[in-house]
């Protein structure tokens, strides 16, 4: 989990065949848990390094288990992206960034902000600016006081949000 965390997908690619051939080797490596992260795993693996995006997001929706945690929304949003479905995207990353916050654990909450932004980025492409404002906004509000880090994408979402509001405003006249 940790090398797809940090995006190292050919590391995790390995790794993936070598539990694959453990298993079909008759040894039992993954219980029920494990089978069902195996297959998200091995989706997501695949969608990233382009193995049929559209096939990997069947996959990964069908091993994510009903009313697990959302976290996993994000990861569907992602792999969606990679099929080049942007409407199944923003459905998924939807999904991660609704609810209540209780679901999420510590490290959704910087997710958050990320998933916010992207759905501001994909709204923008799709032509509805509003719904581009409300999720720029929702970084600004989520990361105002957050560490410099994050900074600058607040000031980008900011820059994003007089940009659509000038458009708006040109449209409008």
């Amino acid at each position: 989990s940790f090398l797809i965390m940090f995006r190292d997908y050919e590391q995790a690619d390995v790794l993936l065949e070598k539990i694959a051939a453990f298993e079909e080797q008759g040894n039992t490596f993954l219980n029920s848990d494990g089978k069902e992260y195996y297959e998200r795993s091995r989706a997501y693996v695949d969608a990233m390094l382009g193995r049929n995006p559209v096939q990997a997001a069947a996959r990964y929706a069908y091993a994510v288990p009903p009313g697990s945690k959302r976290f996993w929304q994000r990861e569907l949003g992602e792999i969606w992206e990679m099929a080049g479905n942007p409407d199944e995207a923003i459905a998924a990353y939807t999904r991660f960034v609704t609810g209540p916050d209780f679901w999420l654990g510590n490290s959704d909450q910087g997710w958050a902000g990320k998933v916010h932004f992207r759905l501001g980025e994909l709204h923008e492409e799709e032509g509805h600016l509003d719904l581009a404002i409300i999720h720029y906004g929702k970084v600004m509000d989520r990361w105002k006081d957050g560490d410099a880090v994050v900074q600058p994408k607040v000031k980008e979402a900011e820059r994003r949000i007089d940009a659509l509001l000038d458009r708006k405003a040109q449209e409008s006249n």
